[in-house]
C-alpha cells in the first residue's frame, strides 16, 4: 500500500499528524460475531493501535447509511514525508479459482486535534510463492528408457510438473523440456541414460527449485552411446562369490579414461581401465576372486569428468 501524506503532515512547523493506522476491511457479519462474542470491542470514531489496550473495530457509517468495520493491521508514525508505505495481509490467498479483494483505509491521527479517514480502496494478492522442491526424485534406465518417479507435491494449487532432459550439468530450458505430467512417474524411451530436472509448477506459473537425477541400470545388449559421462553401479550389488561385478561407464568425448578400485583406506586395489577410449559405453569386469568381503570404492577419472560408486563384496 502507498498513501500521499496528509496536508497537516508536510509542514515540520505544524506538528499535528502523529501517526497514521493502516486499516483492513472486517466483514460485517464477521464483525457482529467478534463483538457479540467479546473479541473486540466497537468504536464510532478511532481504531486501536497495534500496542497496548484492548482490541477494538472501527465503525465507519457512509452518508447513505451504509456500515462497514476495519481492523488496524499497521502504524507508521508521521516524519513529515510527502508519501507513505506499507507491506499489509490480504484477508486471504490467491488460488485456483478464489482471488478474493480486501479493501484498505488509511486513517491520519492526531493527539489533539482527532482523525480523518481516507477513502477505500480495495486490492488482492498476488501468489508468487512456488511450490516445494519434488523430492524424492529417481531413475532406472533399462535397453533404451528410463523410469522416473518422484514423491507427490500436497500443495492445493499445484498445476502440474516439469520434466528436463538434457547432458551432465545442463541448465533447464523450454528447448530441452520432455513432458508436463500431472502424476508422478514418467517413463522416456529416448535411450541414454541421461541427466534429468524436474519441477513442480502451480496454477499460476510459480516454479520450485530443481530436483536432479542421473538414471542408474543396465543397458541391453546394442544400447546406444552415452549422452553424458557417467559411471554406472556396480552390478551385481552386493557382489558375491558366485558371479563378477560388471562396471559401466560412459564417456561424452573421446578421451583417456582410469577406472580403478580402491579399499576403505583409500588404497588402490585394482586398475581395471586405463586406456584411451572413444566416445560412448564402455564396460569392465572385476573378479570376485582376489577381493575379501568389505566395503571398496569404483573410481572413474577423465578429463573432464570424475565419478565414484561403491562397491560391496560379500561371501
Amino acid at each position: 500500500m502507498s498513501w500521499l501524506a496528509s496536508p497537516l503532515d508536510t509542514d515540520p512547523l505544524f506538528v499535528v499528524i502523529s501517526d497514521y493506522l493502516v486499516l483492513r476491511s472486517v466483514p460485517t457479519a464477521l464483525a457482529q460475531a467478534m463483538l457479540a462474542s467479546g473479541l473486540v470491542t466497537d468504536s464510532a470514531d478511532e481504531a486501536s493501535t497495534p500496542l497496548g489496550g484492548s482490541r477494538r473495530l472501527l465503525r465507519v457509517v457512509s452518508p447513505s447509511g451504509a456500515t462497514s468495520f476495519w481492523e488496524s493491521v499497521g502504524q507508521q508514525s508521521a516524519l513529515h514525508l510527502d508519501s507513505y508505505s506499507a507491506v499489509v495481509s490480504t484477508a486471504g490467498d490467491s488460488v485456483a479459482g478464489w482471488n478474493p479483494l480486501t479493501e484498505f483505509m488509511v486513517q491520519a491521527r492526531s493527539w489533539s486535534a482527532g482523525w480523518w479517514n481516507s477513502n477505500a480502496l480495495g486490492g488482492y494478492s498476488v501468489d508468487d510463492l512456488a511450490p516445494a522442491t519434488p523430492t524424492p526424485f529417481a531413475g532406472q534406465y533399462s535397453s533404451g528408457s528410463t523410469l522416473l518417479a518422484w514423491g507427490a507435491n500436497t500443495e492445493a494449487d499445484l498445476a502440474h510438473y516439469r520434466l528436463y532432459r538434457g547432458g551432465l550439468g545442463f541448465v533447464p530450458s523450454p528447448a530441452n523440456l520432455v513432458a508436463e505430467p500431472t502424476t508422478t512417474t514418467f517413463t522416456d524411451a529416448a535411450g541414454g541414460p541421461f541427466e534429468y530436472k524436474l519441477t513442480a509448477v502451480d496454477t499460476h506459473g510459480n516454479e520450485s527449485a530443481v530436483a536432479t537425477v542421473v538414471s542408474d541400470g543396465t543397458v541391453g545388449v546394442g544400447g546406444a552411446p552415452a549422452a553424458i559421462d557417467f559411471l554406472a553401479p556396480p552390478a551385481p550389488q552386493p557382489m558375491r562369490a558366485s558371479a563378477d561385478a560388471r562396471l559401466r561407464f560412459g564417456l561424452a568425448r573421446a578421451g583417456h579414461a582410469n577406472l580403478s578400485l580402491y579399499d576403505v583406506l583409500g588404497r588402490r586395489v585394482a586398475v581395471l581401465v586405463d586406456a584411451d577410449l572413444e566416445a560412448g559405453e564402455h564396460s569392465a569386469r572385476l573378479s570376485r576372486a582376489a577381493l575379501s568381503p568389505g566395503l571398496y570404492l569404483v573410481r572413474l577419472v577423465t578429463p573432464a569428468f570424475e565419478a565414484s560408486r561403491r562397491l560391496i563384496v560379500v561371501e
